[in-house]
């Protein structure tokens, strides 16, 4: 997921500075000679033909809407920006970056790529694609838990349903797009992605939102911008949005003939430093040592994603759903540890019998417990067929570990293997 999340964050960020920050009052530069007249406030919403041919996405239903810019200058390429999420087109915002912000974005993408272990990466994608197959084929289910229940109260089952598939939607364009193929990725063109998968993302959420009560894209189109002053290298733009009592400044700077925020471009250099210095100290052979364990654990999630497609029932799939949260919060930790135990303090320990969720978190924390190394703690579950699976780490002495297990029967323990088998007692919980 790397490629989206560096792409979104510099986009963010370049958002951020033209709709959230600035809340204390820029003043206006009317004390510069080179200064121009404030030009009148502009919408959103006429609508003007492009310069440029739009650009259609992988699969079109509808006529692409062209992406309009009412001004030139300073507000005209802010004011861009949200016509273009208007219009659910990414473009306007990824072309508003200086050209060489947008190769340091295609820089990091190719380091990154060039890093990840091709295995790992594709049975990550793997787990996505499963994950979205229980997502479309056990709606039902999932939106009858109580949760979704509570969001259906202020809208009509329709609505729910409309907005969950359009959710499903948008993890499906990702899962199937070029983010899949670290190939792809070491050759990233990230315009072309963007002018492709990211307009489709975009175009998607739009729908979503038009799915629910509250639609931000709509709004959009009453956002005004007004330029306040600017001259050769720096700019005020006012940008009033329909739901703030008072209207925001916002700096811009004129970098390489685009005009950006002040604060993205004064941070930009050092940000970008910091995660090429985070991936040029990544080591080859400190991924092929946690290699073995973090494809174990996405295995764990893959084999507890089988046992949800293959629920029967409501009952069934609620008592398989518990342990994904177990397994995704370890799997969160093991990407921020600096070092992960040996495999061969690692064990299996295999509960049988069905467990309630309340009998499953019971176990988990009486096992967590007993670990002798807290700071490199793994833990990793998954449940399927009557059969609770668990895998611990750092274990040293299985034999001594299972001595002090007193929450279940121990029925074996085998330190070949590296197994204890478990059988709860009838009154645990």
């Amino acid at each position: 997921m790397k490629q989206p999340i560096v792409v979104l964050m510099s986009l963010f960020a370049l958002l951020g500075g033209l709709t959230g920050c600035g809340k204390e009052a820029a003043k206006p530069m009317a004390d510069q000679p080179a200064a121009v007249a404030p030009e009148e406030a502009v919408s959103t919403t006429p609508p003007i033909q492009s310069a440029e041919p739009p650009m259609t996405t992988a699969e079109p239903k509808t006529a692409p809407t062209e992406v309009t810019v009412v001004a030139d200058g300073p507000a005209g390429a802010v004011q861009s920006v949200f016509v273009g999420l208007e219009n659910g087109k990414l473009d306007p915002a990824w072309q508003m970056l200086p050209a060489s912000y947008q190769a340091d974005i295609e820089t990091i993408i190719r380091d990154f790529s060039a890093k990840m272990d091709p295995e790992i990466w594709n049975a990550s994608f793997g787990v996505l694609k499963k994950a979205i197959q229980v997502l479309e084929t056990k709606a039902d289910v999932i939106l009858a838990m109580p949760i979704f229940q509570q969001a259906a109260a202020t809208s009509s089952p329709e609505e729910v349903r409309k907005g969950w598939n359009g959710l499903v939607s948008v993890l499906k364009t990702i899962a199937e797009s070029d983010l899949s193929d670290l190939e792809k990725m070491k050759s990233a063109n990230v315009s072309a992605f963007v002018s492709t998968t990211g307009n489709k993302i975009v175009g998607q959420l739009k729908e979503l939102g038009q799915a629910g009560e509250v639609n931000p894209f709509a709004k959009l189109s009453e956002v005004k911008v007004k330029l306040i002053s600017h001259d050769d290298q720096s700019a005020v733009v006012e940008i009033t949005k329909p739901d703030d009592e008072e209207p925001e400044t916002v700096e811009l700077t004129l970098v390489e003939e685009k005009w950006i925020p002040k604060s993205l471009a004064e941070g930009w250099a050092e940000q970008v430093a910091k995660v090429k210095e985070q991936l040029a100290s990544v080591d080859a052979e400190a991924i092929a040592a946690a290699k073995g364990q973090v494809l174990a654990q996405i295995k764990g999630v893959d084999a507890t994603l089988d046992g949800l497609l293959a629920a029967k029932n409501a009952e069934e799939f609620n008592q398989a759903v518990f342990p994904i949260v177990m397994q995704a919060s370890m799997m969160a930790m093991q990407f921020n540890q600096p070092a992960a135990p040996s495999q061969e303090d690692q064990i299996e320990v295999r509960v049988t019998g069905e467990l309630t969720d309340e009998q499953q978190e019971m176990i988990f924390d009486k096992l967590n417990d007993l670990l002798a190394d807290d700071a490199n703690a793994e833990f990793s579950a998954s449940s399927s067929g009557g059969v609770t699976t668990i895998m611990l780490a750092p274990v040293p002495n299985i034999t001594e570990f299972a001595s002090k297990i007193d929450f279940a029967k121990v029925k074996s323990v085998n330190a070949e293997k590296k197994l204890i088998e478990l059988e709860l007692k009838p009154d645990a919980n």
